[in-house]
Formats: C-alpha cells, sequence, structure tokens
C-alpha cells in the first residue's frame, strides 16, 4: 500500500528531527555524531537499488535547489571544503562552518541536486606522483554510513582517498607545540601532527546545507 502524502510529510518530519539530534550532539563535542548524521542524510536523498530515497517518494529530491558552501578545491588550503581551521589554547581543530557565527554572509550558491550531491568535490589529495584522489558528498556520506560506523561497520577501509582524509588525516594541516606551550597551524614542518576530524566536520555541514535546503523549499512546517 503506498503511503500517503500525509504519512510521508511525518516521516520528512521525523528524519529531521534526527537529523537535529544528532547535529546538536555533534555541536555538543560528540563528533563521532556525524556518522549517524550520515545515515539521516543518506535515508533523506540517497535512492539505490535497494532503497528509495525519502525526497524521491515525496517527488521533491530533483525539483528544489540545494545550498553549497563549497569553495574551488584549486584555490583553496587545505583542500578541503566546508570547514574552517580553528586554534586554541587545547588545539587546533577543522570546525563546520555551520559552527561559525558567519556562516549566513559566507560565500554561496544554489545548486542542483546532482551538482551538490556527485559533481562538486569536497576534498582532494595527491596520491603520488600524478594521481589525485577526490571526494564529494556522495562519496563521503557512503564510507561514514556504509562503510565507518554509521550503520555498517566494513572489516577494512579500502578506498584510499577515504584513507587519507579519515585515518592518515592528509590535508596539508598540522600543528607544532611551541617552547611556550602554543600551538601553530601550518604545512610542511616533519616534526608536527596532522589536524583530526576532518571528514566528521564536513559531513556536520553537509547536514546543515540539506537541513537549509529543504527548509527554503518550504517542507517543514514552521
Amino acid at each position: 500500500m503506498p503511503r500517503s502524502p500525509e504519512e510521508l510529510s511525518d516521516l520528512l518530519a521525523e528524519q529531521i528531527q534526527f537529523l537535529r539530534a544528532s547535529a546538536l550532539a555533534y555541536d555538543n563535542g560528540v563528533t563521532a555524531e556525524a556518522k549517524r548524521l550520515a545515515t539521516t542524510v543518506s535515508t533523506l536523498v540517497n535512492s539505490g537499488r535497494n532503497a528509495v530515497a525519502l525526497l524521491d517518494q515525496i517527488g521533491v529530491k530533483e525539483v528544489i535547489s540545494y545550498l553549497s558552501h563549497a569553495t574551488p578545491l584549486d584555490s583553496r588550503f587545505p583542500k578541503i571544503c566546508l570547514v574552517g581551521i580553528v586554534m586554541n589554547k587545547a588545539g587546533v581543530s577543522f570546525v563546520p562552518y555551520c559552527q561559525f557565527p558567519s556562516v549566513a554572509s559566507r560565500e554561496h550558491k544554489w545548486i542542483s541536486f546532482n551538482h551538490w550531491w556527485a559533481d562538486e568535490a569536497i576534498y582532494e589529495v595527491r596520491m603520488g606522483d600524478t594521481e589525485i584522489g577526490t571526494l564529494n558528498r556522495k562519496d563521503l556520506v557512503r564510507y561514514l554510513r556504509s562503510k565507518d560506523g554509521g550503520s555498517h561497520i566494513d572489516e577494512e577501509v579500502t578506498d584510499q582517498t577515504y584513507v587519507q582524509l579519515s585515518r592518515v588525516a592528509e590535508t596539508g594541516i598540522i600543528f607544532q607545540r611551541t617552547e611556550g606551550g602554543n600551538l601553530l597551524g601550518f604545512g610542511g614542518a616533519p616534526d608536527g601532527e596532522p589536524v583530526l576530524d576532518g571528514h566528521l566536520a564536513a559531513m556536520r555541514h553537509i547536514a546543515y546545507e540539506l537541513e537549509e535546503s529543504i527548509k527554503a523549499a518550504g517542507l517543514l512546517s514552521p
């Protein structure tokens, strides 16, 4: 029996509740909630062989526009989008753009679903002398959800671009303690430590972009 429009609307509100609960937990310091954010984002937009995304069932996924704060990777350092870098006495960390008060005025655009989901790269890393590895939003959501703990854990993480981001923390940003105990963020120092969890911060901001896109389309009750 097909679901009624009212039921689909209720299910959308439920998924947004899940999204907001995990986002709040992430913002309160539980960064692993990014993996559950990936699961909810996938439920909302990722149709595949065995599943139809909720926004596809509602009939709006390809109709609405999607908020993007991504900027071209060739002009960025580090080469990861949707996050900023914060340095304080506790250390250096990646922070999702949505946690900055200036997010509303940050450079952005409204784009089609396929461009937002699959065409726009959000991470780039050099893999050897000539090969360049990239991740888009679809890649990051898939690895976090289906391979790295969102709803399934693979025995081995094999995609080397994702490994470089999530394990090696290869972003070109490292930090090093000074004699005074401060932390300096920079690239290229052999004794520095990589800055971790850029993939989780980027996932938090993807969830923010998606919720803002759904709100802008008028799909949520006030």
